[in-house]
């Protein structure tokens, strides 16, 4: 899956800008009338239509946990993904922080289906548990088919 994500400050420039302390960014420059005040924590809270935390940086919104991943080890490669290894989309902390690809990612998501099992898992009429696993898009049936034979074999 290809998904344009815009290109993060420099690791230079994201440690001019921010601290880390557990699973937080802290802005270093307070800016007019806050100086004297706690530390200024960097990024929102989400919200239910998004809740992963975004921190407001260079005219664009980018979501935080991408943010520590690049304070922490610079760029993020192309094609790869910052996932959060608890599934907690608010725990930030790098130790929490992996690099994975896009298959990867999905594997490591929620239950959001109405039976509460998880994902690819299927109740049966008999009373025993289906998995079905999607292995990809093909052009034609036979395509299809041999994939599902090379996905079988290495389950077997």
């Amino acid at each position: 899956m290809t998904v344009t994500v815009r290109n993060l400050p420099s690791q230079a420039e994201l440690h001019a800008l921010f601290e880390y302390a557990n699973g937080e960014l802290f802005w270093k420059s307070w800016g007019p009338g806050i100086r004297g005040r706690r530390r200024h924590i960097a990024g929102d809270n989400g919200s239910k239509t998004c809740p992963y935390r975004k921190v407001s940086l260079l005219g664009y919104r980018p979501l935080l946990h991408r943010v520590i991943w690049s304070w922490h080890y610079g760029e993020i490669p192309p094609g790869k993904w910052v996932d959060h290894i608890d599934r907690g989309k608010r725990n930030n902390r790098i130790e929490n922080l992996r690099l994975v690809d896009w298959s990867e990612n999905t594997r490591n998501t929620r239950v959001k289906n109405k039976t509460g099992l998880p994902k690819h898992v299927y109740p049966t009429a008999t009373g025993k548990f289906a998995v079905i696993i999607r292995v990809g898009t093909f052009d034609t049936v036979a395509e299809a088919e041999a994939a599902a034979r090379r996905a079988q074999a290495v389950q077997h």
